[in-house]
């Protein structure tokens, strides 16, 4: 079952309960009222009765007070016809009230337009009356069917004269309450059917966009590709849903194609290494043939194609793992430069100067030693001029300035990206991928990476933390 129909169904149910409650307590309420309007009535009537029998005097309906509106019935005195019939129940409809009085035994002494029912309870209360052994106004109703007619009787006793009875029929409250049940139930089918319409028309809207996330990501589990269409509208959960999804597949797809980019480059950095120790490889199955001249420098290719493969495949590494599970603590950023730069020092025999003073930094500090690693190998590489490398630290920024070409115009932003090398990098080692690295680790610490030429030739390039990792000691 679909949520929209779930919902509607929900919605009618609940109509369907609070209709039913309103119902039910309605028509309780409306029989209560007019049920105690009869026996108001009745007691009344019972008053009168009560009062003609202690005097001795037969009771008949027209010596009992009828009530407001309605014309005394004829005197009568005990119809032979008892009360069965259609005679008797021409009777009923043309009464109020219907009396009878009976003695200490039960015996009808009158009764006025027809017989009512004696039943056990009824010679009981006569006996105890006639005995002197209830109270004055006692009494005991009971509803009884005569012929087809409803009615509620109405038992006093009277002291030392037996019982009266006054009955009135309920032909009218049960018309009445006969017609309500009818209206209230042709009332609750129409609520709980206007409910279950409604509820499915909200259903509908409310379910609309939910269906859309759902064909959404059916497709992109069907095709496997991140670039469905979502189309989400409102600012409610569902809304939020929607945009949150959105924002996902694009970014999803986003890293799909950098994923499917980075193959591809990687590759194509590769396969140079690979081509050239294939042929230098060819070329070995000649070694007799070839002079020492020659042997040694296909051997030093070898090395050098080796190495540069090695350098390429442990960038890789770094770029696609590196060390982003390194846990961040407190790092001094001037000796992770320190450090960084005394390694590279002896590595290349190049002298490194560091100015300036740093700060305390939330960092990782492998990560950052390769970070600051990657940007004096890049100065080195490019300055040609065997003068000094310059890194300075500025609280949590680190620049690292070369007297080398330069940067092309234009191109400031491009030096990150992953395998990208300049006209004159072309001619230098390298894979292209250590300052992609350095953003990347950059970016990780919240931070950014700047790039620009510097006056009187070279280049500046560095990086300046974020706010959330610098610490200023």
């Amino acid at each position: 079952m679909s949520l929209r129909w779930k919902f509607a169904i929900s919605l009618g149910a609940l109509a369907a309960i609070a209709a039913i409650a309103a119902s039910v307590v309605g028509y309780a309420a409306t029989r209560s009222q007019l049920y105690s309007q009869i026996d108001s009535s009745l007691r009344d009537a019972g008053a009168g009765a009560r009062h003609l029998a202690s005097e001795g005097r037969l009771v008949t309906a027209r010596a009992v007070q009828p009530g407001p509106g309605r014309p005394p019935a004829p005197a009568r005195s005990r119809d032979d016809d008892g009360f069965g019939g259609a005679e008797s129940e021409n009777r009923l409809t043309d009464r109020l009230f219907i009396t009878q009085q009976i003695d200490s035994r039960g015996v009808i002494v009158a009764s006025d337009p027809v017989d009512l029912p004696v039943d056990e309870g009824d010679r009981a209360l006569a006996l105890a009356a006639a005995a002197g052994d209830v109270r004055p106004g006692t009494h005991r109703s009971r509803d009884v069917m005569l012929g087809e007619t409803n009615v509620r009787i109405q038992t006093w006793a009277v002291p030392r004269g037996g019982a009266v009875q006054v009955a009135r029929s309920l032909a009218d409250a049960d018309s009445t309450l006969e017609s309500l049940r009818d209206r209230l139930i042709f009332l609750t089918v129409t609520i709980v059917a206007l409910a279950a319409l409604i509820g499915l028309f909200l259903a509908s809207r409310a379910t609309k966009s939910l269906e859309d996330l759902t064909d959404s990501a059916e497709e992109v589990a069907a095709t496997g590709t991140p670039k469905a269409d979502i189309k989400v509208q409102g600012n409610d959960e569902i809304g939020r849903l929607g945009r949150s999804l959105s924002r996902m597949l694009a970014s999803l797809a986003e890293s799909r194609e950098q994923q499917q980019r980075f193959v591809q480059d990687a590759g194509h950095e590769l396969r140079t290494p690979l081509t050239s120790m294939t042929t230098n490889l060819a070329v070995l199955d000649q070694l007799d043939r070839l002079s020492p001249d020659d042997r040694q420098r296909l051997l030093a290719d070898l090395r050098s194609e080796t190495a540069e493969m090695s350098s390429l495949v442990n960038e890789l590494v770094e770029l696609t793992d590196g060390s982003a599970g390194e846990e961040f603590r407190e790092v001094d950023l001037v000796e992770v430069v320190k450090r960084t730069a005394s390694r590279a020092s002896r590595r290349s025999d190049r002298q490194i100067v560091i100015t300036g003073e740093g700060a305390t930094v939330n960092g990782q500090q492998r990560g950052l030693e390769r970070a600051v690693g990657n940007l004096i190998d890049n100065a080195i590489k490019f300055d040609t001029s065997d003068g000094p490398i310059e890194v300075t630290v500025n609280g949590a920024s680190v620049v690292v300035a070369d007297r080398g070409p330069g940067i092309e115009p234009g191109q400031e932003a491009r030096i990150f990206d992953r395998f990208h090398r300049s006209v004159e990098a072309r001619n230098v080692p390298g894979s292209g991928l250590g300052l992609s690295i350095v953003q990347q680790i950059v970016e990780r610490h919240g931070g950014s990476t700047t790039a620009r030429n510097r006056q009187g030739g070279g280049a500046e390039i560095g990086f300046v933390l974020g706010d959330s990792a610098a610490d200023q000691a």
